[in-house]
This record gives C-alpha cells, structure tokens and sequence, in this order.
C-alpha cells in the first residue's frame, strides 16, 4: 500500500471516529433554574454520554428536599431534568424569648432577613437590639439582654407621698381631700422608671371641695354646716313638713365632679284649687281696681285672671301701676296653699306681665300676713313671668293654712297684667 493512501485511511477513521461519538451521546452545559450554579468540579461546557455532574446553590440557598442529588447525560439530555433541581433560602432559627423584652419579625427568618429586639418599658438593650439572617444560617451580630433601667429617686409632688412596688414602678397617694390628676391613662397612680433614666410622667394631687348644698324645701340632718366640703364628705337632708323627696337621694358625697346627687322636694299637695276650671266662681275673685279703656269700656275684671283664659280680655288689669295693687280670691274655707303657677297677657299685640311678686294671706280678710323669706326673715319676693304666655310656678316653704290669698305686684313689664292658679289641697 502506497503511504498516501495510508494517510487517507487514518483521517477517514478518526473522522468516522467523531461522528459515531456525536451520534452516541454528548450533552451540553445544563439549564439551571436561579439561585443555581454548576458543581466546581463539573464546570466546561460538553459533556460526554454516561457522564455525571452536580449542582449546587448559591450561598444563602439550599436545595430543597425533592432536589436530585446528581444528573446523567443520557445521549443529549440530561437524567433527571436539571430544571428539577430547586434552590430556596436558608432559614436562621427562630431566637428563644426575649426575657423583658420581645422580638419583632420584620421580614420572617430567611437568609436576608431582619428581626428587631424591644425591651419593656423600664429595661435597657444591651447587645445588638437589629440583625440579619446570614448566608449560614445565623444571625449577625450578639444576642441581646434586657437589663433593668434604673432611675434617679422619685419626684415628690404637694399633698401627696410615694409608695414603692415590686419592681421599677413606685406609686402615688394623695393625702385627704385630694385626687390624683394626670399621670398615665392607664394606671393614673402609678408611674415606672423609662429606659432613658427618667420616670414616666407623674400625677398632680388636685384638692376637692364641694359648696354647701342649697335644697329647697328641706333641711340638713346630718353633716357640716360648711360653708365647704371635702372630698368623700357626706352630708344628708330631709324635706320639710308637707314636702316629699321626688328625685335624688337624701345622702349626698362630695365627689370630684360636684355633689353625687341633689334630691328635689317637692309640696306633697300641688293640686290645682279651681282658678282655671272655674271652679271658684267670678264673685270669689276681687281686685284693688279693674283698667278700664276703649270707647266700650271694656275692663280687665279680676274673674279673668284664670290661668290660661283666652279671649280679646282675658287677664286681669288694675287701674293703675303701682305696687299698692292687688288680686284677692276667696275659698270660702281654710285651705292649705303649696304654691302658684303665673302667666301674663297681650293687649293688641303688645306683651304685657309681672316679673316679681309677693303673696298675702288672712283668714278674716281684714288682717294679712305677707310671706317671709327664712332665710332673711324679710317679706319674700317671687321671680314672676318673663313673657306673656309661659307658665311660671313658684312653690311655698313652707305651706300655709288660710281662706284668703292676694296676689300683690312688685314688678312688671309694660302694665301689670296677670292670669293664674292656685296650688295646694284642703288638708
């Protein structure tokens, strides 16, 4: 054989050589999924049949569990898929408790992730209060303690004194006639040492007193005559004779906000005797003189002075305005009379009514008695109407006995004008 064609033979062979070998198996560099790279020893580009490789996570990532642990090259393609092999975030583990303290998760515990250490009220952060996840698996930096906080001696506040308790809290009690103001919302007597050094804001002692009560129609039983009272003071009333208590009780504290209750009496008989429904005829009701005007002569007799009596006239008017005037009414019999209800008129529009007053009474209908005030012991002036339509009542303290009663001006606006009822029973 000439060396030519020995040459010829040996290129073909190595030729035939490749392409038997590219048709048995060669696979390329695997797809890999992120977070994935090729084993150290398996990084180039082709592979031969049969052959195998690994792969593995970047740092802070591992496989997961249903991750292959190597791949074959069968012909062109890789056994199992390298699309299979996954790769997930190393996780740290989940720090034991905080003593004092807690920890706060901002982002789980994966690789990457910050947890953040918070102390109570009254401790103080000694080591790392932020840290990461790293790449192996623990958290940077030192594990942190709480340490209690400790504070100066505590502020003193007027009429008050200190209580310490177990730990960094001390707490407030005010002396006798005073409450605690201030403070926190939620333990108003109690304040705690802070982190930075400094106790948490402290209470004011504030003193309570309460003005000695004005009940009408009754009197004290029990308690201080005042004119002041102090917190938690007690004081108990009675209504007087022919009264009786409609709301209220009749033991009153001295609290924060004022009297814990203000008991009303009120006359045991405010029934009405016969104005208004014309029982008490119009011959019973006299006067000390009638306005008359107008070319009729029309009159404001005194039987129209019933309450609520409507009609052009339908008040009683004297002739003049002076306090020398007064309506009279007759029972016929002694009555016992608990109070008044007052109201006033118009007369062409304009308003007209008595704003004060004071009550008579007489049993012969020559002598009269005017009602005193017992507190001063001076004749008594009631508050009146302050228009010409709204019923005014004013209630006697006490009550009287008598057959007569005269209603007697004391002040007025525009003309003594007067519509009324008389109050009370035949007891």
């Amino acid at each position: 054989m000439k060396p030519t064609q020995s040459m010829r033979g040996l290129w073909i062979l190595l030729f035939t050589s490749t392409i038997i070998k590219d048709v048995v198996g060669l696979c390329t560099k695997p797809t890999m999924g992120n977070n994935v790279v090729l084993a150290p020893d398996n990084l180039k580009d082709k592979f031969d049949d049969k052959s195998t490789i690994k792969l593995q996570c970047l740092p802070g990532f591992e496989p997961t569990a249903a991750s292959p642990k190597s791949f074959t090259c069968e012909g062109v393609q890789w056994k199992p898929a390298s699309g299979s092999f996954v790769c997930q975030k190393v996780s740290c583990r989940i720090p034991g408790d905080l003593s004092n303290g807690r920890y706060e998760f901002l982002e789980g515990i994966e690789f990457g992730a910050f947890i953040r250490a918070v102390c109570n009220e009254g401790y103080n952060m000694v080591g790392d209060s932020t840290r990461s996840c790293q790449a192996n698996g623990e958290w940077t930096g030192t594990e942190p303690v709480c340490e209690a906080a400790t504070c100066a001696l505590p502020p003193a506040i007027p009429s008050g004194q200190v209580q310490f308790k177990p730990g960094q809290e001390l707490q407030y009690v005010c002396s006798p006639g005073f409450i605690l103001r201030g403070g926190t919302s939620a333990s108003p007597d109690t304040v705690r040492c802070l982190g930075n050094g400094s106790w948490s804001k402290e209470p004011q002692c504030v003193g309570v007193s309460c003005n000695i009560p004005n009940i009408p129609n009754a009197r004290r039983v029990e308690g201080g005559n005042g004119p002041y009272y102090g917190y938690k003071a007690t004081v108990r009333y009675e209504c007087n004779e022919g009264y009786r208590m409609l709301s209220g009780t009749s033991q009153m504290v001295c609290l924060e906000n004022g009297w814990s209750s203000t008991p009303k009496c009120e006359a045991e008989c405010t029934t009405p005797l016969g104005l208004e429904s014309e029982r008490i005829p119009d011959g019973k009701m006299t006067a000390s003189s009638t306005l008359s005007k107008g070319i009729l002569g029309r009159t404001w007799e005194p039987h129209y002075a019933r309450l609520d009596h409507w009609g052009r006239i339908n008040a009683w008017s004297p002739a003049t305005n002076d306090r020398l005037q007064w309506l009279q009414v007759d029972l016929d019999k002694p009555k016992r009379f608990t109070g008044i209800i007052t109201q006033g008129a118009k007369d062409y529009g304009v308003v007209q009514y008595v704003s004060a007053f004071k009550i008579a009474y007489s049993n012969d209908g020559s002598s009269w008695t005017v009602l005193k005030d017992t507190t001063t012991n001076s004749d008594k002036v009631f508050q009146g109407n302050t228009d010409n339509d709204t019923h005014k009542q004013n209630l006697f303290s006490p009550p009287f006995y008598a057959r007569y009663v005269r209603f007697l001006p004391w002040e007025w606006h525009d003309r003594i004008t007067l519509r009324m009822e008389l109050l009370g029973c035949d007891q």
